[in-house]
């Protein structure tokens, strides 16, 4: 048993490893939406589902705070940060450029004070 699991350890860091690079923050573009301020906090499915190489990504923040809306492979390995940033209440739309990624399943989180949201998206190249 442990040198099967120092095997997957080894095959997990070997594939984290050949990973390209975090996609810089430049391939997101954040536009804050007008209107009320919501309820409550909603990370909304992006859209299109699946995309290539642009989808958008909704949420909405009752109240102002720090927010972190990051993309994750299915390794858990962070590919993209979109937002890292005090952000005031209201809804905020992001226009995720995907280009540096390959195709398949990535998740997207969204993280504010102890309240954490999460969606999966398909790009497809």
């Amino acid at each position: 048993m442990k040198r099967f699991l120092t095997i997957m350890i080894l095959a997990v860091t070997m594939a984290v490893v050949a990973l390209p690079a975090m996609i810089p923050s430049s391939k997101a573009i954040v536009q804050k939406g007008p209107g009320e301020n919501p309820r409550s906090f909603v990370l909304e499915q992006n859209y299109p589902n699946p995309f290539n190489p642009e989808t958008n990504i909704r949420y909405q923040l009752p109240n102002s705070g720090q927010v972190r809306l990051s993309v994750y492979n299915l390794l858990g390995v962070e590919v993209a940060v979109l937002v890292d940033e005090f952000q005031s209440a209201g809804t905020y739309n992001i226009r995720f450029n995907a280009t540096a990624l390959q195709s398949g399943v990535y998740l997207y989180k969204i993280k504010m004070g102890n309240t954490t949201l999460t969606r999966k998206m398909t790009y497809l190249k």
